[in-house]
Order: C-alpha cells, then sequence, then structure tokens
C-alpha cells in the first residue's frame, strides 16, 4: 500500500497542535483554580498585613538593587576594588550586577536622546558650578580689583560704591555699554568707577586698549573718557599705532608723549596685570561689571548700583541705632553710679546724729 508521507505529516502535525490546546487548556483551569483559592485565602486578611508582607518582601530587594546599581557606577568610575567589594556583599539580589550593565547599555540603545539629555544636564552642572566659584572668587579680591593706581578711573577714592569694568574696545556690548558709564560718572556721586581694559579680540583690540591707557598716562581722566568714545565709535576698523596717535592729536594729546607712553612698561604693566587678574578670577566675557565684590550684568548694572547703596544705608541706620542705644546705657550706668556713690557717702562723727537717750 502506497502511504503518503506528506499527508502522514499533515494529520501528525494538526494532531500535535490540537494536543498543545488540550494540555494548556488543562494548565490554565488548573492555575486559575489556584489564583482563585489564593483570593479566597486572601478575602479575611487585613488589608494592611498584606502591605507589610508585600513591603517586607520588596524593599529589601529594591535596597539591594540601589546598592547593585551603585557597585556599576563605581566601576565606571574605576574604582575596581570597591565595585567588587560590592558584588560580593549584594550578589544575593537575584541580578547580577553585569545583567543590569546590560540592561541600561539596552535601554541606551534605544533611547540615544537619554545620552544628549545627560551630557546637557553635566554640562549645565558643571557651568553652574563655574559660575559660582567665579562669584567666590571675585568676592574675595575686591581690593585687588581697585587696588592698582594706574587703572584709570572716575570718582572719589573714599566712595563707598566700587564699580570695576572689564571691557575691550573692539566689543559692541561694551560700546553699548559707555552711555551707562557715563549716566554713572554724571549722576552717581557716591561711586567710583574703574576702567580695566581686557583685550579678547584680537591684536587690534591689545593697541586700543594700550593707546587709551597712555592717553590716560599723559594727558589725565577727561581726555581718557573723550578717547574711549572715539574707540568705541571706530570698533572693528583698523587700528594701527599711526591710526591711534591721530585719534589722541585730535584731543590736543602731545604726540610724542603718547608715543612714549604707548610703549612704555608701565602701559605694558598694566594691561597684563589686567589679564592676569582677569584669567585668574575666572572672567573670560566682556563686558564684565563688579560692583563692591558682586559680579553683575551691564542690563542689571543701575539696579545693582541702587540696591547696595540701599544696603549701605541700611547698614549704616542700625549702626546709628546700635550706638544711640549703647550710648543711652552707658548714660543710664553712669548715672546709677553717681546715685550709688552719693548714697554711700560716709557721714563724719561730728555731724552724727545723737544717740538715742
Amino acid at each position: 500500500m502506497n502511504i503518503n508521507h506528506r499527508v502522514v505529516l499533515s494529520y501528525a502535525l494538526v494532531a500535535g497542535f490540537f494536543g498543545f490546546l488540550v494540555y494548556a487548556y488543562v494548565n490554565y483551569e488548573g492555575e486559575n483554580k489556584v489564583a482563585l483559592q489564593e483570593i479566597e485565602a486572601l478575602k479575611g486578611t487585613n488589608a494592611r498585613e498584606i502591605k507589610k508582607q508585600i513591603g517586607e518582601e520588596i524593599e529589601p530587594r529594591l535596597v539591594r538593587l540601589e546598592k547593585a546599581m551603585d557597585s556599576i557606577a563605581k566601576k565606571l568610575q574605576g574604582n575596581e576594588a570597591v565595585a567588587q567589594s560590592s558584588d560580593k556583599q549584594y550578589s544575593n539580589i537575584g541580578i547580577v550586577p553585569e545583567q543590569i550593565e546590560t540592561i541600561a547599555k539596552k535601554v541606551i540603545e534605544n533611547n540615544p536622546q537619554l545620552i544628549i539629555d545627560s551630557v546637557t544636564k553635566l554640562q549645565t552642572q558643571k557651568m553652574e558650578a563655574q559660575e559660582k566659584d567665579v562669584d567666590v572668587k571675585v568676592a574675595n579680591s575686591v581690593d585687588k580689583l581697585v587696588g592698582n593706581p594706574n587703572n584709570p578711573r572716575v570718582g572719589l577714592h573714599a566712595a563707598p560704591i566700587k564699580v570695576v569694568e572689564f571691557f575691550d574696545y573692539n566689543c559692541s556690548h561694551c560700546g553699548q555699554a559707555a552711555p551707562v558709564n557715563a549716566k554713572i560718572i554724571e549722576n552717581e556721586k557716591d561711586v567710583q568707577l574703574v576702567f580695566r581694559e581686557f583685550p579678547v579680540l584680537g591684536s587690534d583690540a591689545i593697541m586700543a586698549c594700550k593707546a587709551a591707557l597712555a592717553v590716560y598716562s599723559v594727558a589725565g581722566t577727561q581726555k581718557y573718557i573723550a578717547y574711549q568714545k572715539i574707540l568705541f565709535d571706530s570698533a572693528g576698523q583698523s587700528k594701527t599705532e599711526g591710526v591711534l596717535a591721530g585719534m589722541a592729536e585730535k584731543l590736543g594729546v602731545n604726540l610724542a608723549k603718547f608715543t612714549e607712553a604707548l610703549n612704555s612698561k608701565k602701559v605694558a604693566d598694566v594691561l597684563q596685570d589686567n589679564i592676569m587678574l582677569a584669567t585668574s578670577l575666572g572672567i573670560h566675557s566682556v563686558p564684565t561689571y563688579v560692583v563692591n565684590g558682586q559680579r553683575v550684568s551691564r542690563q542689571a548694572l543701575l539696579q545693582t548700583i541702587a540696591r547696595v547703596r540701599a544696603e549701605i544705608a541700611a547698614n549704616k541706620g542700625a549702626d546709628s541705632a546700635s550706638t544711640a542705644a549703647s550710648g543711652e546705657r552707658l548714660s543710664t550706668n553712669n548715672n546709677v553710679r553717681t546715685a550709688t556713690k552719693a548714697s554711700s557717702v560716709p557721714v563724719s562723727p561730728e555731724k552724727a546724729a545723737p544717740p538715742a537717750s
């Protein structure tokens, strides 16, 4: 008898499929009965007790999982010895660190944006930390910021508010800040404004800064301020020594003295001091303002000056009140001592009252 093997194989596959269905149904019924039995057993159990049992089971595993993740972090940081110790201590978690690392890599592969977000967050955190570090350094360097007498300045030496500006003549924002400086010079009589040339925008900027310092050195503050305006108005233009000398000549500056000062060690030292100080403090952008040790933007400059002025006035008021209170206490104490002394003056025997008979 001829047997068609293909037909037999087909029947066998169909029979096997139906057998699997029967097996699955039987198992499903069995698991279903077990689940129903567990539900019946839980009906009489207090809900709080259930939560406690779950917590006792899950929370320790979560803690161990956290420890295992920490072990992976230490490995990534290169602390292999500590990581191995953690591996041994928390290996009973049921998932070893290598498995977690594999899972983490898989998650990153499927979600590459996580890497970008993490890097962005890390960069932001680093920048914020750096900015805080700069603010601390600036606050601790007030004397250095205002201390070099060769830096151009306007205002009384004893002014309670010290404003220091780091700037570059090729910086358009610095040019926009110049009218604000002029307003401070004109109206803010309790402010001393200290200028620190800080060339960060090319060799032309260096020559412009040296020229301005030379004008200040040989012609004083008024012509220095006027020369500043000329330099800002010509920002972006070529500034050779000849061009800069011509600008100074228009203001009536002696060219021989200007040229000598331009190439002098004194001017070079002032500029070098500005650059080194800014770099040591972490200042890299212009314009940067510092008001009594507080780094501020040009937009917030006038508001910061007003706030610092109010703080100084408030502190003076508090000091005056404290001084008055101390004087009043001193006066009261003196009166008490005087009265005590008067009441304890001894009476001479001649003036003493006769004894009672």
